[in-house]
């Protein structure tokens, strides 16, 4: 199938399976779930939960099984984007081309928001439709990606490490072996942690034997490190209507990212690295095409 295709009709399944499970502003108190919606639906391209769908595919499991995991990880990526864009962290008053939900809300709300949709995440993966082990299994990976040995983390590794670095030194930077743990550490942490989480929820629904859990886990890795430092390079060159967000925020914040410390170029290299090291994970399976798309979109992808 062409990857294009599977995009397009899975996030049109998230959608449905979303709308359909989060609550409804009709109920009270309103505002909040008002809100929770605002943010859910303002364009985000699913992803995390299409990884799920395509690893669980790819090792034979059965999708109807991981509707619930596989969301909630949409939930939490959602709650974590609001959070990051309240003024007392990166303070940005637009997300997905649309005004931030603290612009919208207020920020009271937002944290509320951000709060709800957390919780709710795991109300939903505790209804999952698999074994007591699984379910068990999916809420230890879930909770450590995004609590504070995981996304929040690195979140706060991330704070720690502004202006450590001027962006105007980008390719001039003398020192940036001191600067390379800290780097890989916030960006393994703050980002890939919760795209390999939306990985082992489609391994460990499917029955994952410990090898496959193993590439699995490593897979998870390479392509969340990859999205990050794509992440990192959009920032500096992407385009803003396309974004839906400021771009420049990182420079103008003098954080610690992939560009600061090797410059564009040897940035590409990495985040092309990391692809072709994840394919090479990918190439002990017969089922694997479409995550090969993926992985190469991750890295190409100008939104």
């Amino acid at each position: 199938m062409i990857l294009k295709e599977y995009l397009k009709k899975s996030q049109q399944e998230i959608d449905q399976f979303l709308d359909e499970n989060m609550p409804k502003p009709s109920e009270k108190p309103s505002i909040i779930f008002e809100a929770m919606r605002y943010s859910v639906f303002a364009g985000g391209k699913r992803i995390r939960p299409i990884i799920s769908f395509m690893i669980n595919d790819m090792l034979g499991g059965e999708k109807q099984k991981i509707y619930y995991p596989a969301c909630a990880i949409e939930l939490i990526h959602t709650y974590s984007l609001i959070h990051d864009d309240l003024p007392a962290l990166d303070n940005d008053d637009f997300r997905r081309g649309k005004p931030s939900s603290h612009k919208q809300f207020g920020e009271a709300i937002a944290i509320l928001t951000g709060d709800s949709l957390l919780t709710l995440a795991f109300q939903w993966i505790a209804k999952t439709k698999d074994s007591p082990d699984v379910i068990t299994k999916i809420l230890d990976q879930v909770s450590v990606s995004s609590g504070v040995y995981g996304m929040i983390g690195g979140q706060v590794a991330d704070l720690q490490a502004e202006g450590k670095i001027k962006q105007n030194e980008m390719d001039l930077n003398k020192n940036k072996s001191n600067y390379e743990k800290e780097l890989e550490y916030i960006h393994l942490h703050k980002t890939a942690a919760l795209i390999r989480a939306s990985v082992m929820i489609g391994a460990i629904s499917a029955g994952a034997d410990q090898e496959d859990f193993d590439r699995c886990y490593k897979f998870g890795t390479l392509i969340g490190l990859a999205f990050q430092v794509a992440d990192d390079i959009l920032d500096v060159e992407g385009d803003q209507e396309l974004l839906g967000k400021t771009i420049g925020k990182d420079a103008n914040s003098d954080k610690l990212t992939y560009p600061s410390v090797y410059g564009l170029e040897e940035s590409k290299k990495k985040a092309r690295d990391l692809i072709n090291m994840s394919k090479d994970i990918l190439s002990h399976y017969d089922n694997n095409n479409i995550l090969i798309q993926l992985s190469d979109m991750i890295i190409q992808r100008e939104s």
